[in-house]
């Protein structure tokens, strides 16, 4: 008898080994998003979750533990990051309205999009979505007018086709008669009883102001209405209340956000805090008299359970039960701001980002950041990184000069420079400093300082935009008025006056392993062998946005081209473009590039930072062969298996968690913890030694805020 149990649980064993494995096929991922989600644009609820709209993407929030899930282009099909408005259905279905990339329908599993070119939605930039008692779903847009979708059948209302006064759609509200209450962003209020519309504006009622922010209704069917402009407006359907800064505690006339509480009290989010109406008596709370994160709230939404959650427009989520303010995490990095002007990768493989809001650096697994409150940068507005040969970093700012950061000294230097405002740093082979300014051209060799200009030299402009140069030290400078070359005495500038460069604002400048200058300009890219020019313009190469912004190499030579429409890929043949409907890029302004050594391109866009590997991330080497980030959660089978008395569990994580990995018996009866610790990306091995337990079956159970599996383990003595 024990031997015919011992071989059902090899049978068993064998079955489980294969199933797993065959999971391991799995394929790392080619993009990875890194945003931040402190601009909360929208908010919602279906039973414990909360569901978060920021410009870095969506979030899925449990109530009971705050635990953030993320979800945004590089780990879903999800249509666009930027998330305005969020609307659910009675089955639980998210519908997002994003900005630029249409509709999302999101059944908690996979993602389905809408937009002009799939589906009869007039316009991708969605600001509204509501949804009435037929399940119709009613979408304003920012262009197109309102749009309603009862099961797969639209109908689209503009001022060509009904009396709706604008296509600029701010928000949608429906009342419990089914009215649709339509605001515009210039044209007033609107109300539809589905047969005729009515329209007020400042002209015909005594609406503050045209522009229309939120709208919501209260237990009496009054309609109470938040103006940019004009403070707060309640309707009764023949009475106006206007509340301003004038007549009222209202901190603020721009009110961004309204909604009630189970009581009947109003809570108002407006540009200079969140103010609460009472009957007649207001409250307000500010970041003076209390801890709320910030005093700009773009969006209120009061919970099932009572709970206040504020969006704001820089320091995220905040939640307040009355008494206690606590702050959500809606950012998946330690990115300060999504516009990333500069990513360079040191020798060390860090990565450092400079943003509008500060120098962010990451090495896959931490995040730092730098601001002048806590360093010595001068300005949060990085616009241009550098290394020296010492391993020293130099910092370009906006208004703020450059900085030497040696790792615990800050140097800044910006009374030497002719204007505050840096737009490139470039370091030469003979470890001599090259600052493009918008005042002209600095050298600094380490004692000296020179400065060249239009006045003193023949550099064509004084806005320096980009600056490299050839091993045998001849710069190439490009300007605002065309490109410079400089050997040190002698200066040659071209432009579109005497050679066939395709424009004279030259944002980029790279040197290729044949010598070619390439150059990215505002109407696409030219090459330039030292004789002849060739380019790549929108007239010749239809795949190439005239805007580029950013030029790369990596390790097989392939360019790598940022413009306002996407990456660009050139294997000296073919472009292959990269955008962001049909790939993981957060933002479709690709405004730098910088290649790591695994050949991981690190993308900076308008929208966060993205890392892409068509081979998959690599973060990596361990024995010789090249470390991935997996694609997904997975929990393996134990190795071996059945096993006497230590076998190894692995597993694999795709983001940074929160890891609870865990023993029981086969009644589920805990009898060890393994793991209990954030842990960054990537693959893990634990070895389990039960060395005191009597055979059997046990479980082990891997745990995430977003992830759970459990497998059976067979212990044979």
């Amino acid at each position: 008898m024990k031997s015919m149990v011992y071989t059902f649980l090899l049978i068993l064993c064998c079955f489980l080994n294969y199933s797993s494995y065959n999971l391991m096929a799995q394929t790392a991922p080619q993009f990875v998003n890194y945003t931040n989600g402190r601009n909360i644009k929208a908010i919602n609820q279906y039973k414990n979750n909360l569901y978060i709209g920021t410009i870095g993407g969506f979030i899925v929030i449990d109530k009971s533990t705050l635990q953030p899930t993320f979800y945004n282009k590089s780990n879903s099909s999800i249509p666009g990051n930027f998330t305005l408005a969020i609307a659910i259905d009675s089955s639980g279905t998210i519908w997002q309205g994003t900005r630029n990339a249409g509709l999302g329908e999101f059944n908690g599993k996979t993602w389905k999009a809408y937009n002009p070119n799939n589906s009869k939605i007039p316009f991708p930039w969605l600001t509204s979505v509501a949804i009435d008692k037929d399940g119709s779903k009613w979408i304003g847009t920012n262009g197109g007018g309102v749009a309603k979708l009862l099961d797969t059948i639209w109908t689209v209302y503009n001022p060509e086709n009904s009396q709706i006064p604008s296509k600029l759609i701010s928000k949608i509200t429906i009342d419990n008669s089914g009215n649709k209450w339509i605001g515009t962003s210039d044209k007033g209020l609107v109300k539809f009883d589905g047969n005729s519309f009515t329209v007020y504006n400042t002209n015909n009622s005594q609406l503050p102001d045209l522009s229309i922010l939120d709208i919501k209704t209260d237990k009496s069917g009054n309609v109470w209405i938040a103006t940019s402009k004009g403070g707060l407006a309640k309707f009764d359907m023949v009475n106006w209340s206007v509340y301003n800064t004038s007549n009222s505690q209202l901190p603020s006339n721009t009110v961004n956000s309204i909604d009630f509480d189970s009581t009947g009290n109003l809570w108002i989010g407006t540009s200079l805090g969140l103010a609460i109406l009472s009957g007649s008596t207001w409250t307000i709370y500010n970041t003076a008299n209390s801890q709320i994160p910030d005093n700009i709230i773009n969006v209120i939404f009061i919970s099932s359970d009572g709970s206040k959650w504020i969006g704001t427009n820089d320091f995220g989520l905040g939640k307040f039960d009355g008494t206690t303010w606590t702050k959500v995490v809606t950012s998946n990095s330690g990115m300060p701001d999504n516009w990333v002007n500069v990513v360079k990768v040191d020798r060390n493989n860090k990565k450092w980002i400079g943003t509008l809001e500060g120098l962010a650096t990451f090495d896959n697994n931490k995040w730092e950041l730098f601001i002048p409150s806590n360093s010595g940068i001068p300005n949060k507005n990085v616009t241009s990184i550098a290394f020296d040969k010492s391993d020293n970093k130099w910092f370009g700012t906006r208004g703020g000069g450059i900085a030497r950061y040696d790792g615990n000294n800050w140097i800044i230097y910006d009374s030497v420079l002719p204007n505050k405002n840096v737009n490139i740093i470039y370091i030469d082979h003979n470890d001599i400093k090259w600052i493009g300014t918008d005042a002209g051209l600095v050298k600094f060799d380490g004692t000296n300082w020179s400065i060249f200009t239009k006045s003193n030299s023949k550099l064509p402009n004084d806005s320096v935009i980009s600056v490299t140069s050839e091993p045998s030290g001849i710069m190439w400078i490009g300007t605002g008025d065309g490109l410079a070359r400089y050997d040190g005495t002698n200066w040659e500038i071209y432009n579109t006056s005497n050679s066939s460069i395709s424009n004279n604002t030259i944002q980029a400048i790279m040197i290729d392993r044949e010598g070619r200058k390439w150059l990215a300009t505002l109407n696409g890219v030219s090459v330039f062998d030292g004789t002849n020019w060739k380019t790549f313009t929108p007239s010749n190469s239809p795949v190439i946005d005239p805007y580029v912004r950013s030029l790369a190499m990596d390790s097989s030579s392939v360019k790598w081209v940022g413009t306002f429409s996407g990456l660009l890929k050139y294997d000296d043949t073919t472009f292959t473009l990269y955008n962001r409907p049909s790939t993981g890029l957060p933002g479709q302004d690709v405004i730098t590039i910088a290649i790591d050594e695994f050949n991981n391109k690190w993308i900076g866009t308008n929208r966060g930072l993205a890392a892409f590997n068509e081979s998959g991330i690599a973060t990596e080497v361990k024995n010789d062969k090249i470390v991935r980030i997996p694609g997904s959660f997975l929990l393996l089978q134990n190795y071996p298996n059945p096993f006497n008395p230590v076998t190894t569990i692995s597993y694999y994580l795709p983001q940074k968690s929160n890891v609870v990995l865990k023993i029981f018996d086969i009644l589920g009866k805990e009898i060890k913890t393994l793991v209990k610790q954030e842990q960054p990306a990537g693959s893990y091995k634990v070895q389990f030694d039960a060395n005191s337990l009597s055979s059997g079956i046990y479980l082990y159970k891997l745990s995430t805020e977003s992830f759970s599996d459990v497998k059976k383990l067979i212990l044979l003595k």
